[in-house]
């Protein structure tokens, strides 16, 4: 009896049928690309919902102490502008940025996790 003989066989067979399903077959759950970016659009708008009175707050706290700027509004509201965003720490790692703990970021993070685990080439 050869390598290549009956008890293999089926094994490379259904092995090779089961690569097949995976290639040929789009997964039932599968999300597009635009899908999940329409998830993360919702995220930062909630994000951006929550971080709005905080950052108005900040930005008038601001303004009572520059009493003498030109445009103490404007300053505090560019300064204010990025507050509550993921940023570069010290050493390069990401800090992550306020409220990605919402329902609408959770649900985000776990469609990529999801969608990025379906991909074959990975």
């Amino acid at each position: 009896m050869d390598r290549l003989s009956a008890p293999r066989s089926p094994m490379l067979m259904f092995a090779a049928c089961g690569l097949a399903m995976l290639v040929i077959l789009p997964s039932a759950n599968a999300q597009t690309e635009d899908d999940l970016r329409s998830l993360d659009q919702k995220c930062e708008a909630a994000r951006s919902a929550a971080l709005a009175p905080i950052r108005q707050k900040l930005a008038r706290e601001c303004e009572q102490s520059r009493p003498r700027s030109s445009d103490p509004r404007q300053e505090c509201e560019l300064e204010l502008s990025t507050y509550g965003n993921s940023r570069t720490g010290a050493r390069g790692n990401v800090v992550p940025g306020l409220f990605y703990d919402l329902p609408e970021c959770q649900a985000a993070q776990a469609a990529w996790s999801k969608w990025d685990k379906s991909r074959p080439w990975r």
